[in-house]
């Protein structure tokens, strides 16, 4: 009797034991497959921010004029600056051409906008076209007082350039609207109707920002960051970014060389640039300045000032 009721105890031991094995294979398993999850998110979300320029919005339509096209422009710089992908160089607001000088040009400002693209170190230029904006107005009589119905809209061409690869790589048109319901007082001033006009506008464009800041991301995001060596000193080598860009301490670049620009053999048409063969790799140890890195070269052979540094 004693010795069933041992291996009766002896059995429900082993049982137990056999379950707490299970489980704690199971919870090995979901924290490998969790950590792998979260690490192939992290790789996902990995990016350098790109160095960009917004050439000031060409106001096309017959309304609104300079103070639209204006507001258009700095809502989209914000918009782009809270995306947390692009940084802004703040000596060259202003400073390069604007968009109707390269959309009235009929391609021969090409050349120079992308020469001052090179040469300030951009990533990206963003330019485009308000190409119709308006406000309609539906009135009901009621007296002195009349209620007015007010829809606006705006229709925005905006355009995307990668600079390393000389080549426009996105066109959109990207509409927005906004509805308005009031009473307004006969004999308003114009002034003060054109300030509610101006002020509906302002609301649409405010609604498209975001779909022109997710157009302008998803083209860039498919597109490598590249950067320069600015300087070397010894075994140090100075790059053009640093922590404002996202580069960390640890990174490991690649530095490439200049790629060839490619041709259609049959139009002569530019296609843009091949990518450029990898001759050194650099380890990023410390930064300087305001947006500055150090690095050392980690394998491969000599880089020199103007080469190219890539993610690796």
């Amino acid at each position: 009797m004693k010795m069933h009721s041992k291996l009766i105890f002896l059995n429900a031991l082993f049982s137990f034991l056999l379950f707490l094995t299970s489980c704690s294979t199971i919870g090995v398993k979901r924290n490998t497959l969790l950590k792998r999850k979260s690490a192939m998110k992290k790789k996902r979300n990995f990016f350098i921010k790109k160095n960009a320029e917004i050439l000031p919005l060409y106001n096309g339509s017959p309304i609104g004029g300079d103070l639209l096209s204006t507001y258009a422009t700095e809502s989209l710089r914000l918009g782009m600056l809270k995306s947390g992908r692009f940084i802004f160089k703040p000596e060259l607001k202003g400073g390069l051409l604007s968009s109707k000088q390269v959309l009235t040009s009929g391609g021969s400002r090409w050349p120079m906008i992308l020469e001052k693209g090179l040469e300030h170190q951009l990533n990206t230029i963003v330019y485009g076209e308000i190409k119709d904006a308006f406000v309609r107005k539906k009135i009901d009589d009621m007296g002195l007082a009349k209620e007015v119905f007010l829809l606006a809209g705006v229709k925005i061409e905006i355009r995307v350039i990668d600079v390393e690869a000389e080549i426009e790589i996105g066109k959109k048109e990207i509409e927005a609207f906004v509805e308005d319901k009031s009473f307004e007082i006969v004999g308003l001033e114009r002034k003060t109707v054109l300030a509610k006009r101006n002020s509906l506008l302002n609301r649409a464009i405010d609604l498209a920002i975001p779909k022109i800041v997710k157009f302008v991301g998803e083209n860039q995001a498919a597109k490598s960051w590249v950067g320069k060596i600015a300087k070397i000193e010894g075994n140090d080598f100075y790059l053009n970014a640093g922590r404002k860009n996202g580069i960390k301490v640890g990174d490991i670049l690649k530095v490439v060389l200049e790629g060839k620009k490619v041709f259609d053999p049959s139009t002569g048409a530019y296609l843009g640039k091949s990518k450029g063969m990898v001759k050194a790799t650099v380890e990023v140890v410390e930064f300087f300045g305001a947006n500055g890195a150090i690095a050392r070269l980690h394998s491969g052979g000599a880089p020199a000032v103007g080469d190219k540094v890539m993610l690796y």
